[in-house]
């Protein structure tokens, strides 16, 4: 580079060398030393600095933190750069481009000299590529220890060569080599006063160690994810968090760290280097935490786990939450675009007949009407997502790991959806006249109840759309679940509005509108035809609470949907003319419904008391075998290929994956020739190791796929949709 100026230079002279006479560990001519060390000690302000190197943007020269050496008293002495406006120097690591600065000692053999010391670097954008560095005044210091034979009276002289790169529009590399003698007295050694404050604010900046906390890392999909767990709620007060590594070639620094802040946990998603293939030993680097009173930074040297955390982190806290300004934005792009995929689900498909009906009859209304049903509908998906945010948000406040999905592992809840579609199957049926107030059929789609019935057709077709999760639809999802209460809230406000996007850009756009077939009598028969699809969901939610509970629980829920038939029919009984009977039939009816809805609250539909054996029973499949912590330890621990599917009953999009991939003769044929062991977790009722696991991935829900290859390699995560040749191209 041009405009380099300093070569090889001495600054500095050593004090003359002084003889002396022993005699045994006493020294002779006592007050003669004495003398000698009151006039040392007096010149210490002029002996214990060295000359000052003056550069081209720069300033450089070697300072002591005392102005005397005491025996077996250790001291700071360090390198003072103090560039020009403009001017940078940089950091242990510099980053994309730079070059740290070295100090080599060459010290008398009595004198020890540890580790250079760094303060907390700053970042500079320069060209796109991310430095670390320092913009102003730094210190860098070295802590010698002189040893305790060390005699008084003496001159302890410390010299250092420095090489350092001072950067602005051009970089001048420089080194010099400073010699700094200090004297050797019986007494403490005193402050220098003319570098003390500088000393003091380089004490403020050194890194310091987070008490009592657990540091981890793996290295997974080409992300390093850094655990951090205090015993206390170290982080209680943190903000945002960022890291920063020591060595070069470990991270990619110009891109996102993400992270996640709870009281006695911190994880950072970071991204690793493209030439990083390998987990390092140690994750050595420094932490800065953003708190109300400023930044703090702390010194972190992570252990890779043991094989049987090579997938997650121990505590589960690698889910993802994007600190920068633009992860909000980015989020919220995902999950409009992972609630317009939602639609595309099968577990969606039952209500669409809902949508259907809607829609073909909104085109009897004027313009102005549908773009009301279509806002309405939209309200009812919205607010939908909206409220599971906010459950969300209030279990994760309890301590409870949760996520998408959560509300299928509880039995009642799945009970409740079971009732749900049974209804409105009878509705469309005909079996049952629930309303145009309700269901906002025929002409009275333009009045008040109309939109009611679009708000609430809105909201069913959330509530069945929640076992499934969508591409795009997991990081949002994670991303929410992590951060404050309004950027959750608009996460789960952008994907209940990509959702119902399709039905509202109809609504709105009469173009797309007259593409749908016009209404007339075929619609009947439609509606009654769309009445099946609505009865084999239930069925099939009787079977997702079956494979959750018993056949006690499945009995009572039936018992229930008997009690619904009833009140129907005692509701709808002509005793003709007798008003008082009429009373009478409602209020059976009501009680009916009542009961029913009592069932759900028996014993048999609670989680607890369900036969805990059966989880660690076999799956039906002999091609599976069932996760145990275990045993995915003594299979990686001896090398052998994994691959784990957690899945759930009440999960269409898991069970349509396996049934069009994971069941192909082809593909198991792929799991055997290569000795791959395929393990299932069943995330049905929830489970805090299965949940931890999803969320070391970055997923708040199921489903999951995951190859742990041969040896030690990374792990390797699968789409959550599957096909033949992507399953097989994982494989290789």
């Amino acid at each position: 580079m041009s405009g380099t100026r300093a070569g090889p230079a001495t600054f500095g002279r050593s004090p003359p060398s002084w003889r002396w006479t022993y005699q045994g560990d006493a020294m002779s001519h006592r007050p003669v030393t004495t003398l000698l060390a009151l006039l040392l000690g007096a010149l210490a302000a002029v002996t214990a600095r060295a000359e000052v190197f003056h550069g081209e943007g720069i300033e450089v020269e070697l300072v002591a933190e005392v102005t005397s050496v005491q025996p077996g008293v250790p001291f700071r002495v360090g390198l003072r750069l103090a560039p020009e406006p403009g001017w940078k120097t940089y950091w242990r690591n510099p980053g994309g481009a730079g070059l740290s600065t070295r100090l080599d000692w060459t010290l008398p053999a009595k004198v020890a000299a540890g580790p250079l010391q760094w303060p907390a670097p700053e970042a500079f954008d320069a060209l796109g590529m991310l430095s670390l560095g320092y913009a102003g005044e730094v210190l860098l210091p070295t802590r010698l220890t002189p040893v305790e034979e060390l005699l008084p009276g003496g001159v302890v002289t410390l010299r250092a060569q420095a090489n350092w790169l001072a950067c602005s529009d051009v970089c001048i590399p420089g080194r010099a080599t400073f010699d700094l003698a200090l004297p050797v007295t019986a007494e403490p050694p005193h402050p220098d006063p003319q570098w003390r404050d500088l000393f003091a604010r380089n004490t403020a900046q050194i890194p310091g160690s987070l008490p009592r906390t657990a540091a981890t890392f793996v290295l997974v999909d080409g992300r390093l994810q850094l655990d951090l767990v205090a015993s206390t709620s170290l982080f209680a007060e943190s903000r945002t968090a960022r890291f920063y590594p020591l060595e070069k070639r470990v991270m990619a620094l110009g891109k996102p760290q993400l992270v996640r802040i709870e009281a006695q946990r911190l994880h950072l998603d970071l991204p690793a280097h493209r030439k990083l293939t390998e987990p390092p030993d140690r994750l050595d680097g420094v932490l800065l935490v953003t708190t109300a009173s400023g930044e703090q930074a702390y010194e972190i040297s992570a252990t890779a786990p043991s094989p049987s955390a090579a997938a997650w982190s121990s505590d589960g806290l690698a889910a993802a939450v994007a600190s920068e300004q633009g992860g909000l934005v980015q989020m919220l792009l995902l999950a409009l675009a992972g609630g317009l995929l939602l639609n595309l689900m099968p577990c969606v498909f039952p209500v669409l007949t809902l949508k259907a009906i809607n829609l073909l009859e909104c085109v009897k209304v004027s313009h102005h009407a549908q773009r009301l049903h279509g806002l309405a509908y939209t309200a009812g998906v919205v607010l939908f997502f909206v409220l599971v945010a906010g459950v969300l948000q209030l279990l994760k406040t309890t301590g409870q790991s949760v996520g998408w999905g959560f509300q299928l592992q509880a039995p009642w809840f799945v009970a409740v959806l079971v009732y749900l579609l049974f209804v409105l199957g009878l509705g469309f049926s005909g079996l049952l006249e629930i309303g145009g107030r309700f269901m906002g059929l025929g002409e009275t789609l333009a009045k008040r109840g109309g939109y009611l019935g679009s708000f609430f057709t809105g909201a069913l077709a959330a509530v069945v759309a929640s076992p499934c999760t969508a591409p795009f639809m997991g990081t949002a999802i994670a991303y929410a679940l992590l951060q404050p209460a309004l950027h959750s809230l608009l996460v789960f406000v952008a994907l209940g509005t990509g959702m119902a996007l399709p039905f509202l850009v109809l609504a709105f756009v009469p173009q797309f509108a007259r593409l749908l077939p016009r209404p007339g009598p075929w619609m009947h028969v439609f509606r009654q035809a769309m009445a099946f699809p609505l009865y084999l969901t239930a069925i099939w939610l009787l079977w997702v609470l079956g494979r959750q509970t018993d056949i006690t629980a499945v009995s009572l829920v039936l018992g229930g949907m008997l009690l619904i038939v009833f009140a129907i029919w005692v509701r709808h009984l002509d005793l003709r003319g007798a008003s008082r009977w009429r009373r009478v039939n409602a209020a059976v009816a009501l009680g009916a419904v009542v009961v029913a809805f009592a069932l759900l609250s028996a014993p048999a539909l609670r989680p607890d008391a369900v036969d805990q054996a059966r989880a660690a029973a076999a799956p039906e499949d002999p091609f599976w075998t069932t996760y145990n912590r275990r045993r995915f330890d003594d299979l990686r621990a001896t090398g052998r290929p994994v691959f784990i599917n957690i899945t759930a009953d009440w999960c269409i999009s898991c069970i349509a994956n396996e049934r069009v991939a994971l069941s192909l003769p082809t593909v198991r044929a792929a799991f055997r020739d290569k000795g791959i062991v395929a393990m299932k977790g069943d995330w049905s009722r929830g489970d805090p190791e299965l949940t931890a696991i999803l969320e070391s991935f970055g997923r708040t829900g199921v489903p999951l796929y995951v190859l742990y290859p041969a040896g030690q390699r990374a792990p390797r995560l699968l789409p959550q949709w599957l096909t033949p040749m992507n399953v097989l191209e994982a494989l290789g």
